[in-house]
C-alpha cells in the first residue's frame, strides 16, 4: 500500500518523502498491501485521539493508533489518492510515551504503529485470542525488521 502522509511539526521527517526513514516505512507498506491502494496517515494528539476513541470505540481514553477502512467506496473508479483504502491516525503523545517506556525512539514506535494500522486495514483484528495470535504472527516479521533497521540506523533525536 502507498502511504499518503500528512506531515506533523512534532515529527519533522514526516514531511520529507526522501527521508531514509519514510523510504523504509514506504517499503514495508508496499510489502503489506496492494501498491495500487493508498492509505492516509495522520498524526494527532491525545486529546483528539481520546475524542475519536470515545466516539468510534466507546472508550473514553486516548489510544496509540486508530485505523479506519473505507473499502474503496468508488470500487476503484477513482484515483486512489482521492479514494483511499483507509486511514491511520497515530497519537504522537501516546507514541512518545510508549517509545520512552520501550527504550527506543519515536520514529521506531511510529513505524510499529503504522504496521499495526495497516494490518487492521487489511481486515485483521485482535478482539479474541485467535485473532490476536494471527495478527501478531503477521506483524512479527515486520516488527523484527523495524527493530533491526533502527539498530543499524540509530535515531539522532
Amino acid at each position: 500500500m502507498r502511504l499518503q502522509i500528512t506531515p506533523s511539526p512534532e515529527l519533522p521527517e514526516s514531511g520529507d518523502a526522501t527521508s531514509p526513514w519514510l523510504e523504509f516505512l514506504s517499503t514495508l507498506a508496499f510489502e503489506i498491501g496492494d501498491a495500487a491502494h493508498c492509505v492516509e496517515l495522520s498524526f494527532i494528539d491525545d486529546e483528539a485521539m481520546r475524542a475519536l476513541n470515545r466516539e468510534y470505540r466507546g472508550k473514553d481514553a486516548p489510544t496509540d493508533v486508530l485505523s479506519f477502512t473505507y473499502g474503496g467506496a468508488t470500487q476503484g473508479r477513482a484515483d486512489p489518492d482521492q479514494d483511499p483504502e483507509g486511514e491511520i491516525l497515530i497519537s504522537l503523545d501516546t507514541a512518545a510515551r510508549q517509545a520512552a517506556a520501550a527504550g527506543h525512539g519515536l520514529r521506531e514506535e511510529v513505524s510499529v504503529l503504522v504496521i499495526h494500522g495497516l494490518h487492521h486495514i487489511l481486515g485483521m483484528d485482535h478482539e479474541d485470542d485467535g485473532e490476536a495470535a494471527a495478527m501478531e504472527a503477521a506483524e512479527d516479521p515486520f516488527r523484527r525488521r523495524i527493530a533491526r533497521h533502527f539498530r543499524e540506523h540509530p535515531e539522532r533525536s
